[in-house]
Parts: structure tokens; C-alpha cells; sequence
């Protein structure tokens, strides 16, 4: 096992799912020469928290504890709002916040949901990994999530953190802005606002309508 794998593992929880992981033809296709890393990755411990709630590697396989990895990437769970604009590649894990850690092109991207912006972020799994380990306050929001179990209780599983002032109009990362909500509903809530974002110049007035709370202005 990648040394940086195993310096991951040492920061991670039980598996959340028992079972091997058996990745599906179009999961393997989609994370092309990466993929070998990726089944080792899930064959060391297949599907994990690690850092607190903070870091989310989907397990292959859906298990009561957690989406699994073919079923998170289907169209019409959350991509669907985002596919007008970009393509999220295969996401394999995610941080307190919702942004997905993604497989595009044999590279590892950090896919912001606020925006539906890409990065490309490591050349490799292990290169990955190694990046989360070095700084994973900084990748994982793990500070955040701490402060959020201090201030109400740990996020529960299937939750990450929804801010009601989204971060990228100034909103603050104080935990009064912060409530946990369910996974696949945040991110079919934040493609919503990316799409109508998309395109925008800086400093353009936007009407925030993610639910059926009032809207607002930032």
C-alpha cells in the first residue's frame, strides 16, 4: 500500500461498507488510469470518514452508513443541475461542506459547489491523500467541523454543513451560519444556485432561493 494511503488510514474510521469493493464497469471506466488506485484505496478500507466527519471517501457500494460510489455519481441524484454548465468527473469523497474531490481526465480535481468550479489539485491518489494528510484542516474543513460538534453535536452521517449566507457572497464560517443538511439535498440545492450563478461578473447582485425559506440578497 502507497505510504500515503496508509498515512490517511491512520486519521480514518471503520470501513462503511464490510463487503469488498466490486467497482462497477462505468465507475472503473470513469476513473480510467486512476482506477487501480482507487480499488486499492477501497481495498484497504472500503469507504471511510476520517478527520472527524470532515473527509467522506464513498464506499463502491451503498450501505446504510453511507452513498455508495456508483449510486452518489448518478445523473439524476444531484449532477443533474450542474450538467448544463460542467462536468464533476467521478466523485469519490467530499468535505464537511459538500465541495467533492473528483476524478477527471486521470487527474484529481477539487470541485467547488458553491461555483461548479474545477481545480486540478494532484496528479495521483496517493498525491492526493499525501495533500489531504499535509493540510487537512485547510482541504477537509476539519476546524469547522470540530467547532460545529463543540457548539451543537458531531454531523451526523449523510449531513455536511449547509452555510445560509453562502460562503462565496461573504458568508461567514461561524457555526451561526452554518446547519447540517442532507448530503445529496445539498448538492442538488447548490448546483441549483451555481447554474443560476454561472457566467455572472464579480460583484453582481444575486437573489439567493436554495429553498422555501425567504429569499435573500447578497
Amino acid at each position: 500500500m502507497h505510504t500515503s494511503f496508509k498515512a490517511l488510514l491512520a486519521n480514518a474510521y471503520k470501513p462503511l461498507c464490510d463487503a469488498a469493493p466490486s467497482l462497477s464497469a462505468l465507475t472503473l471506466g470513469e476513473a480510467g488510469a486512476l482506477a487501480p488506485e482507487l480499488d486499492e484505496l477501497l481495498r484497504e478500507r472500503n469507504g471511510f470518514f476520517a478527520f472527524g466527519p470532515a473527509l467522506h471517501v464513498f464506499p463502491s457500494a451503498s450501505t446504510e452508513l453511507s452513498w455508495g460510489l456508483a449510486e452518489w455519481n448518478m445523473p439524476g441524484l444531484w449532477k443533474y443541475e450542474y450538467q448544463q454548465f460542467v462536468d464533476p468527473g467521478l466523485c469519490f469523497a467530499e468535505d464537511i461542506f459538500g465541495n467533492q474531490f473528483s476524478i477527471i481526465d486521470g487527474s484529481v480535481h477539487y470541485f467547488e459547489v458553491e461555483t461548479g468550479s474545477l481545480r486540478c489539485m494532484a496528479p495521483s491518489l496517493p498525491a492526493w491523500a499525501e495533500l489531504i494528510v499535509s493540510d487537512h484542516e485547510f482541504w477537509t474543513g476539519s476546524p469547522v467541523a470540530q467547532r460545529w460538534a463543540e457548539h451543537d453535536c458531531p454531523v451526523s452521517l449523510h449531513k455536511r454543513l449547509h452555510p445560509a449566507t453562502p460562503f462565496v457572497c461573504g458568508g461567514s464560517y461561524a457555526v451561526e451560519n452554518l446547519r447540517p443538511i442532507d448530503a445529496a439535498e445539498l448538492m442538488a440545492k447548490w448546483g441549483s444556485f451555481a447554474r443560476q450563478i454561472h457566467g455572472l461578473p464579480d460583484g453582481a447582485r444575486i437573489k439567493i432561493n436554495l429553498s422555501e425559506e425567504p429569499a435573500e440578497d447578497c
